[in-house]
């Protein structure tokens, strides 16, 4: 069968631009095709990149056109301008196979670019006279959208509805010329040519000329397929074949009794093939865009997900996959159809997928789900099986109840037990026992008998098996389906059927037969309140829309001898309205109780739940509450730092509760409790105190070690806990946490841990201690966790992407870190010069060798306190930001993973002098604009003349990383604060010269470098001559923003599937900072939600503030964060910027946030489509006049510019009297009420 295609599969990516360097760029291409200053120029910025060559005819009519600079067009908020006068034909030209289509009107209609397509290398013409009297628009699908008009504009005189013959004809010559399919779309103003592109000539992508090397570059867009993959199983005819008795085999390999496409099958229980037909309907909307960018991923759902392996892990191989042909099906579902004959199959369970291929066969995208055809099927279908599927993706609303533990607490079932508190509970404590297995119900009006003994006898009998997933149908409602056909009540509502479900599952299933008369026929789901789907039965949501089930196409099974079975998998269950909830963002240690010992403890939260519940909120969001003990001062209030991945910080311990306390004891605490309610927190005083109290009441009474409840929590965590308490024990015996210097225990064995913690030990008593403290700091949270299940709110835990090089981890397992690099992030909003973290980049290559065990444990363990967890810095599994371990800023690092510039590319520009742009640019006059009078004394110190002639300078051996000059630089204590100041500058000044510089040298290849971040700001780069200074240039933006993206998107998704399966939270990644264009689509793919900050626009938002309105589902909306200022000090700071913000959303000019302003700024994201609201607790107190009392920049969290921030923020009113302000909890109320919860 010959295959019909719809709109181009085509991935296109965002470019990054400097606006003023584009508008330069025009204006030397104007100046060399001649165009008068005076003539009106147009840019047509498309909204996605679009590389274009313009070529002009206007000075030289009888030559060959002379070519304009490269100009590469991206979204930007510039204002359409005229790039020629009326009388200017402009020609396209497709030198670099991209042809830009330009129409000319009447000179009272400004002509206009349109839009790019893809055409053979040949050099095209196209010129639309200005005689016409309207404009025609070359329209292309972006990411397979509905055909889209562009640029486009309504003529001033009445014309017809269709083209005439003329500018018809014209019209097709030129989409033939381009080898394009033409579609003349009418409309009531002007009509719009619409272009269709063959797969073979893919619509517009296309890749900055000149800037990727030539093996990198794609010189053409590859064209998206899709392609069915299948597992042909053999099942042996005497065995059953219940679905239900087969469920747990994955790990299973049955050897060579399987087959894919294109291979043969030895064995079979009848010679006859069977006929499979398959077809899968998508969006175009969003279809091509996971065509495009998307993969992998979970193979099913939560936990039990099968990635790309079929049953009994055999993996599918898409090169033996069927090529589906495709067809419209309206405007915005595209169908795509494959057909085969299963030599040798009957009676076989066939497992499949689909997947989305380029010309070569590598898959681009999987769909999301696993899909089988039942041995009985296979065996009984004389007349074929046909399976309907509708892609699915994890980018739909009903996703996040996929999450088990998310959806038991937001969504819990109408019929749960009550414990005698009041609160919710069941299976495990978290809400329900998830999903019991379902029978579904027959039908008693089965057309069969009701047309027994007529002429409308049915002559054929189709087999009809309906899915559709619901994942939050739990208790006793049930989803039921109704249709035009006898079998489904013939439009009776009350006949219709119930669906059944298996155990641990979320995907409804109902088999029945359909007399193959009467297809076509429509059907709807729906979904009851009770089982017996009769009158006293609620209808409690109405699936959108009115579905169709035909038998494929053209009905060739219809037609066909014997039983036909089809397979008809409806995707998700749509809903009228998505839920959408919110939640406030907290750290445990800022909250303030009348418990409370110099911070926050996990019992306060209990606090904060009860205050969510009562304002309707249903998230509770923390930071990180690992152990960072590493320092021993108040360097270690820095959460993200870890000690252990998974022990808990002694900060959040309620000592009241602990076991062994005397009344000597109970008093001190009280004392402590007084003494240390403090504005701030004093860090080091608390956590003194709390390991003092609980180091005594374990001297008094350890018995607890010796009950079944620490015997059970010991058995669990003890691969970890003895590690974390023996490394604990030795920090304090040598005095640091630096392993490294620890002698004959520096490298972490089994004989290690026996000498410190074994039965004869004289440390084993200070070991035990740490199970002891570990084991109540367990108890405390673990306790907190139900509660605030019990209450149906959700607890949302953060884990940190990184871990303090002096931790256990990086003892236990030091294959998996590069120990001699650190963390950080690049120049971005948080921080102009970058970050610097200190932690340890990872080895992924080790990491991969065991599914990535280290992570899986992580969060299974994390799982067991939190329903929802936040991934930090979630841009570190695409790549990391590595910086060598001497570096003291974030400026002077490369990605991790990423594709060099190397030493080749450099030499094929013409740039030898390789020296000249790796090492710091310095000459005497740039040491004298920084140093001044002191130019000389300064410069002889940590400087040689390393170049006489050039007059260039070297930075002496001892001084040539930052390490040494911040220790050179350091001031001495006791010095006065002039002094401090003066060196500071100096180090600063430095600092500025050692990172003049172009490229950086790879440490483990010095024939391989990458472009210094910001490398276009320095001197250096400015000194070289222009041509040199534009291909570095280019070959910087290609680095950047090019050649990276398939590395990183094939990072991602190796690493976080595993995350990702490894436990039932909804997980949310911070995306913030400078975000990879590949980064969205991934996340969509895997289904992680990102953040979305308003005053951090996310990518491709080309506005200084983000418009939450215009936020996707799948993200997290808030107005600020823990890495931000507050929105009062955002607010008050910058009278110019909260101009420009009132002009955008109109919430008043206050010089101070009024709390009328905090609450129109908390509307707006309550109003958002995001499935979360989160606020930070600072700007819930905004709300009211009294609590706002206090200085804004006091309620600072972090300050990421500063990699040494004392984190002691504290709340200044208790949890207490938060709840008992009536009126501030009915103002929350109020806001946040439009929220649609389930």
């Amino acid at each position: 069968m010959s295959p019909r295609y719809g709109t181009g599969i085509v991935s296109t990516e965002f470019q990054r631009i400097d606006t003023t360097r584009l508008k330069s760029s025009v204006n030397n291409a104007l100046h060399v095709a001649n165009v008068p200053r005076s003539s009106p120029v147009a840019i047509f910025t498309v909204a996605r990149r679009t590389a274009f060559v313009l070529r002009s005819r206007q000075s030289h009519p009888s030559s060959s056109p002379r070519a304009l600079p490269l100009i590469t067009a991206t979204r930007t908020n510039m204002e359409h301008i005229n790039f020629q006068s009326a009388t200017t034909s402009v020609n396209a030209a497709a030198t670099s196979g991209i042809v830009c289509a330009c129409a000319n009107a009447s000179a009272n209609v400004p002509p206009k670019f349109n839009v790019c397509a893809h055409a053979p290398a040949t050099n095209v013409s196209i010129t639309l006279n200005g005689a016409s009297r309207m404009v025609y628009s070359i329209t292309r699908s972006v990411n397979a959208r509905a055909v889209k008009r562009v640029g486009a504009r309504p003529v001033p005189t009445s014309t017809s509805s269709a083209l005439s013959p003329a500018s018809d004809a014209r019209a097709r010559a030129i989409a033939h010329r381009l080898d394009l399919d033409l579609v003349v779309v009418p409309n009531d103003v002007t009509p719009v040519v619409t272009i269709h592109a063959r797969p073979t000539r893919a619509v517009a992508f296309a890749t900055p000329l000149s800037t990727t090397p030539s093996h990198r570059r794609r010189a053409h867009p590859r064209p998206r397929r899709i392609v069915l993959v299948a597992l042909v199983a053999l099942v042996d005819s005497d065995s059953d074949t219940n679905d239900d008795d087969d469920e747990d085999d994955d790990d299973e390999d049955d050897g060579t009794n399987s087959s894919g496409f294109g291979s043969s099958v030895t064995t079979s229980t009848s010679s006859t093939p069977v006929k499979w037909t398959t077809r899968t309907r998508t969006r175009t909307t969003r279809t091509t865009t996971r065509a495009a960018r998307g993969g992998g991923g979970r193979g099913g759902r939560g936990r039990r997900g099968r990635g790309r392996r079929g049953r009994r892990g055999r993996r599918f191989d898409p090169s033996k996959g069927i090529k589906m042909s495709c067809t419209h099906v309206g405007e915005r579902v595209l169908e795509w159809r494959g057909e085969c004959a299963l030599e040798g199959a009957r009676g076989a369970r066939i497992t499949y997928r689909y997947a989305v291929v380029d010309e070569h066969g590598s898959v681009i995208a999987w769909d999301g789900e696993t899909r089988e055809v039942s041995p009985e099927a296979t065996r009984a279908a004389r007349g074929g099986v046909e399976c309907v599927d509708a892609w699915t993706t994890r980018a739909h609303a009903e996703h996040v109840f996929e999450s088990k533990g998310f959806a038991s607490v937001v969504a819990p079932s109408p019929t749960l037990s009550q414990h005698s508190d009041g609160k919710t509970a069941g299976k495990n404590g978290q809400g329900w026992e998830f999903h019991e297995h379902i029978v579904p119900e027959r039908a008693e009006w089965h057309f069969l008998a009701s047309r027994a003994g007529t002429a409308s006898a049915p002559t054929r009998v189709i087999k009809a098996r309906f899915e559709i997933r619901a994942p939050r149908v739990t208790g006793d409602r049930r989803v039921r389906i109704r249709g035009s056909c006898p079998a489904l009540g013939a439009g009776d509502a009350t006949k219709s059927l119930g669906l059944g479900r298996r155990a641990e599952s979320d995907a409804w299933w109902i088999e029945f037969d359909v007399d193959a008369n009467d297809a076509p026929f429509e059907y709807s789901y729906f979904i009851s309140s009770g089982s017996g789907g009769g009158d006293d039965d609620e209808v409690v949501h109405e699936a959108h829309g009115v579905r169709e089930c035909s038998c494929t196409v053209n009905n060739e099974l219809v037609d066909a001898a014997g039983e036909t079975y089809v397979f008809k998998r409806d995707g998700v269950f749509e809903y009228a309205d998505a839920w959408r909830g919110a939640g406030m963002a907290l750290p445990v240690f800022a909250t303030r109780t009348e418990q409370s010992v110099g911070c926050g403890d996990f019992m306060d939260l209990q606090h904060m739940v009860d205050f969510a519940a009562a304002t309707g909120m249903s998230v509770v969001q923390v930071l990180p509450v690992n152990d960072t003990c590493v320092h021993g001062t108040w360097w270690d209030s820095y959460p993200y730092s870890s000690l252990s991945v998974h022990a808990l910080h002694v900060m959040y311990l309620r000592p009241q509760l602990l076991a062994g306390l005397t009344q000597e004891l109970k008093d001190e605490i009280d004392v402590a409790r007084v003494a240390l309610n403090l504005k701030e927190i004093d860090y080091e005083a608390t956590v003194k105190t709390k390991l003092d109290i609980a180091r005594r009441a374990y001297e008094n009474d350890a018995s607890v070690l010796e009950r079944d409840g620490f015997i059970a929590y010991f058995k669990e965590n003890e691969h970890w806990l003895k590690p974390y308490a023996v490394f604990c024990v030795l920090r304090d015996l040598f005095g640091t946490a630096e392993h490294w210097r620890w002698g004959v225990f520096s490298e972490f064995s089994d004989d290690v841990l026996e000498k410190v913690s074994g039965e004869t030990s004289a440390l084993r008593a200070s070991v035990r201690f740490y199970y002891y403290l570990q084991y109540h700091l367990h108890a405390q949270l673990f306790a907190v966790s139900e509660y605030a299940k019990g209450s149906g709110i959700v607890l949302k835990g953060d884990l940190p992407v990184g871990v303090d090089k002096c931790s256990v981890d990086t003892w236990m397992h030091p294959r998996l870190f590069r120990m001699n690099t650190s963390t950080g992030a690049p120049p971005d909003a948080f921080d102009r010069n970058g970050q610097n973290w200190g932690f340890p980049t990872y080895n992924w290559e080790h990491m991969a060798e065991d599914d990535y065990a280290w992570w899986r444990s992580r969060m299974h363990h994390l799982e067991q306190y939190f329903s929802a967890i936040r991934i930090d810095h979630i841009l570190g599994f695409f790549r990391i930001w590595e910086l060598p371990a001497s570096a003291r800023t974030g400026r002077m690092g490369r990605f991790r993973p990423s594709l060099p510039i190397t030493r080749d590319e450099l030499l094929s520009r013409g740039i030898w002098d390789i020296d000249r742009l790796t090492e710091p640019f310095l000459q005497w006059h740039e040491m004298e604009r920084e140093f001044d009078e002191r130019t000389q004394e300064i410069a002889f110190r940590f400087m040689i003349e390393h170049d006489p002639p050039r007059g260039l300078w070297r930075f002496r051996p001892e001084f040539r990383t930052e390490a040494a000059i911040f220790k050179a630089t350091t001031p001495r204590a006791g010095i006065p604060q002039e002094f401090v100041d003066d060196q500071l500058q100096i180090r600063a000044s430095l600092m500025k010269l050692f990172q003049n510089r172009i490229l950086l040298i790879d440490s483990e290849n010095i024939d391989a470098f990458y472009p210094r971040f910001g490398l276009e700001e320095t001197s250096s780069y400015e000194a070289l001559d222009p041509w040199m200074r534009d291909n570095l240039h280019d070959l910087s933006n290609d680095y950047y923003f090019g050649r990276q993206t398939n590395t990183w998107r094939k990072q991602a998704r190796k690493v976080l599937p595993a995350l990702l399966n490894a436990s039932n939270m909804l997980v949310c990644g911070e995306d913030l900072g400078f975000t990879p264009t590949c980064v969205p689509s991934v996340m969509a793919e895997l289904g992680i939600l990102g953040l979305r900050i308003q005053r951090m626009p996310p990518v491709g938002e080309s506005a200084e503030f983000g418009r939450p309105h215009t936020y996707s589902y799948l993200t997290v909306c808030s107005p600020s964060c823990h890495d931000t200022m507050t929105t009062r000090a955002w607010w008050e700071e910058d009278a110019d910027r909260r101009r420009r913000y009132d002009e955008m959303f109109g919430v008043g000019g206050d010089a101070t946030c009024t709390p009328e302003v905090m609450r129109e700024i908390l509307k707006q994201h309550v109003s958002s489509p995001s499935v979360l609201a989160i606020f930070p607790i600072q700007d819930l107190l905004a709300l009211d006049s009294e609590y706002a009392k206090r200085p804004a920049l006091e309620e600072t969290i972090n300050d990421p510019t500063n990699p040494k921030h004392y984190w002691r923020f504290r709340l200044h009113v208790r949890c207490e009297d938060l709840l008992a302000n009536k009126a501030f909890v009915k103002e929350i109320q109020n806001i946040i009420a439009d929220r649609a919860h389930y």
